[in-house]
């Protein structure tokens, strides 16, 4: 039976996305606190993402030129007080998928609810 793909993204593309997000942060020059606030995480947790100690970032992530200006687009409304990042997790997912980052062979026994739920017709 497939796992839910939910499981891969809370377990490696959450993390990995708060990697770059805190990389392009810092680039800012936004304090870790601050950093910590905007991201929902402790700053010690920003230090070891700083430290590449948690959020292994999949290489590929980082330098997909689509990911890398969605995640530009994300710290600046992050910044701004625009949006709330454990409302983006979804979509973080759905843009990893998207960017062909994450192979086919690797989502093959993985099902996504978003995408079962846009496939299904609960108005009959």
């Amino acid at each position: 039976m497939p796992e839910l793909f939910c499981k891969k993204t809370l377990n490696e593309i959450v993390p990995s996305a708060r990697a770059i997000l805190t990389e392009k942060l810092l680039d800012r020059k936004i304090k870790q606190e601050e950093i910590a606030d905007l991201l929902n995480v402790t700053q010690p947790a920003i230090s070891q993402y700083n430290k590449k100690l948690r959020g292994n970032i999949l290489l590929e992530m980082k330098t997909n030129n689509r990911l890398s200006a969605y995640f530009d687009k994300l710290a600046g409304e992050l910044l701004n007080g625009k949006v709330d990042i454990n409302f983006k997790t979804c979509e973080i997912c759905e843009k990893t998928r998207a960017s062909g980052t994450i192979h086919k062979k690797d989502m093959t026994p993985f099902i996504c609810l978003v995408e079962m739920a846009e496939k299904r017709d609960f108005h009959a």
